[in-house]
């Protein structure tokens, strides 16, 4: 569904996600050694945070063991950018991870 945000109020525009309340965000997946240890997955995951989320103020929502999915998105209004996107896929390339995959940038209120 797309929705136009012409002539709708400051109030609307924010409750409704769009013009400059719209949010951009992307998914990712990829998986570890699958004799990976829970404790070794755990490590990984607070090094995949504290390294490449949080010092670029956003936040993740997915699930795994070794393998992953999830959403990446801003933890504050607003829109992850190409450099988010391609700083992550480097992260994980870079660490470990293997087939990582990374989805174009999409409005995570508003994706068909």
């Amino acid at each position: 569904m797309k929705v136009n945000a012409k002539n709708r109020n400051r109030r609307l525009r924010k409750k409704l996600r769009v013009d400059e309340y719209q949010e951009l965000g992307f998914d990712i997946g990829f998986k570890l050694d699958d004799k990976s240890s829970d404790e070794q997955v755990d490590a990984f995951m607070n090094t995949f945070f504290s390294e490449a989320i949080e010092p670029q103020g956003l936040g993740f929502g997915g699930e795994g063991d070794t393998l992953w999915h999830g959403l990446i998105c801003t933890q504050k209004l607003g829109k992850c950018t190409e450099e988010n996107r391609t700083n992550v896929e480097k992260w994980l390339t870079d660490n470990g991870a293997t087939a990582v995959s990374v989805s174009e940038l999409y409005d995570v209120w508003w994706a068909e």
